[in-house]
C-alpha cells in the first residue's frame, strides 16, 4: 500500500458530509494521481520484462554468431577438401590412362612390368577412402546446417528477427544445396558400377 492510498482512506474517513469545495477537488485530483501511480507501475513492470527479454535474445544472438562463424569456417575447410578431392580425380584419370595403356601393351604381347599394377590398385584404393570420408564429412555438415536452420526458426517464432542474421543463415541454405549435389556426385563416384571399378580389374597376364 503507498502513500497516496493510505491518505486517500484518512481523508474518506475523516472529512464530514458538508466538507468544502476545495477540499472535494483536492479529493478528485488525489484520486487522479492515485490512477496515473498505478499506470506508471505497471509500465515500470513492462519495462523491466522487455529488459530482461532484450538481454535473452541478445546472448541468443550471440550465441548463434558464434555457431554460423564455426560453420562458416567448415565451410571453408570443406571447400579445401574438395580442391584436394579434384586434384585426386585428375590424379585417378591419369592412372586410368595409364592403366589402358599397359592393357592395350599386354594385348599387343609387349612386355610390362607387373609390379607396376599392386601401386596402381593401392592409389585406386586410398582415393575411394578419401572419397568415403569426404562424403561422411558433407552428411554431417549439412545435418549441423539443418540443425542451424531449425534454430532459426525457434527464434523467429518468438520475435528474434535480425536481419543481417537471416541473410547469413539464408546463405548457408543455398549452399546446403550446393553441399546434396556434390555428396550425390561423390555417392556417384564411389558406389559399385561407378566412377572406376573398371580401375581395379587386373589385365591376365601370360609369362
Amino acid at each position: 500500500m503507498n502513500t497516496l492510498t493510505v491518505i486517500n482512506e484518512e481523508l474518506e474517513e475523516e472529512l464530514p458530509d458538508d466538507c468544502s469545495e476545495i477540499v472535494q477537488k483536492l479529493m478528485g485530483e488525489l484520486k487522479i494521481a492515485l490512477k496515473r501511480a498505478e499506470e506508471s507501475e505497471e509500465q515500470l513492470q513492462n519495462k523491466e520484462n522487455t529488459e530482461i527479454r532484450v538481454k535473452e535474445l541478445t546472448a541468443l544472438c550471440q550465441s548463434k554468431t558464434i555457431e554460423i562463424f564455426a560453420l562458416e569456417r567448415k565451410v571453408k575447410d570443406l571447400t579445401a577438401m574438395l580442391e584436394e578431392k579434384d586434384k585426386q580425380m585428375i590424379s585417378i584419370l591419369s592412372l586410368d590412362k595409364e592403366f589402358k595403356q599397359l592393357v592395350k601393351s599386354q594385348d599387343k604381347g609387349i612386355q610390362t612390368d607387373p609390379g607396376q599394377y599392386p601401386e596402381i590398385e593401392r592409389r585406386l584404393i586410398q582415393s575411394e577412402e578419401k572419397n568415403i570420408k569426404l562424403k561422411e564429412m558433407f552428411i554431417s555438415q549439412i545435418e549441423e546446417i539443418q540443425k542451424l536452420k531449425s534454430s532459426d526458426s525457434d527464434s523467429r517464432e518468438n520475435g528474434f528477427g535480425v536481419n543481417n542474421k537471416r541473410n547469413v543463415v539464408k546463405g548457408f541454405m543455398d549452399g546446403e544445396r550446393d553441399l546434396e549435389n556434390t555428396k550425390k556426385n561423390v555417392d556417384a563416384k564411389i558406389k559399385p558400377g561407378g566412377y572406376y571399378p573398371m580401375f581395379l580389374r587386373k589385365p591376365k597376364m601370360n609369362f
